[in-house]
């Protein structure tokens, strides 16, 4: 077992069936990237939806920076996007709770 921030490269992984757990950012880059070598299982909570990486050579952090859509308000999220499922854990690992 190896947590992400320990991994550094796919080439010991080679020929091997891996087990990435997790959806975030971190997995899916490691799961895609030892993908070439190996055969990886990403296991989730939720099937994970995908959205593509760059839009009109842009990076995706790009946009959500420069729109401002990183910042807004909780409030204004839940409203427009919806409210996450009980499941959802926050970045700190805390369950996710309306208001927090």
């Amino acid at each position: 077992m190896l947590h992400v921030a320990d991994y550094r490269s796919p080439a010991s992984y080679a020929g091997k069936r891996i087990v990435v757990v997790g959806g975030g950012n971190s997995a899916v880059q490691v799961g895609y990237e030892l993908g070439e070598v190996a055969e990886v299982t990403l296991a989730t909570r939720t099937p994970l939806r995908f959205f593509p990486q760059l839009r009109k050579g842009k990076d995706l952090h790009h946009w959500l920076t420069s729109t401002g859509f990183d910042t807004l308000p909780p409030e204004w999220l839940i409203h427009h996007v919806g409210a996450p499922s009980s499941s959802t854990r926050a970045s700190t690992g805390a369950p996710w709770t309306r208001g927090a």
